[in-house]
């Protein structure tokens, strides 16, 4: 998965949501896939709801919590891709 600074991500259609405490769980309508998102993921996946680029993503997450630029790209990357094999996010180049 090639997600570069202008890459558009939004959540999928069939994924539902539920908030549960601090987390929310996430279920893949098309995988069948059940996650559950810690207030971090909590945060990325709300930002979400409307098509963002990866660049305005991270840039928002980097004005909220504290952390090294990089640091903030490779963890976010590595959510997405999570929810990306969940099928609960699309990803548009």
């Amino acid at each position: 998965m090639n997600i570069e600074p202008d890459t558009l991500i939004v959540q999928a259609p069939a994924a539902l949501a539920a908030d549960v405490g601090t987390e929310i769980v996430i279920m893949g309508m098309d995988s069948g896939l059940y996650l559950a998102l810690d207030p971090v993921g909590r945060a990325v996946w709300s930002r979400l709801a409307q098509p963002c680029s990866f660049a305005a993503l991270c840039d928002g997450l980097s004005e909220v919590y504290e952390g090294a630029r990089a640091t903030i790209e490779q963890d976010v990357r590595t959510l997405l891709g999570t929810l990306y094999e969940a099928k609960v996010i699309e990803i548009r180049p």
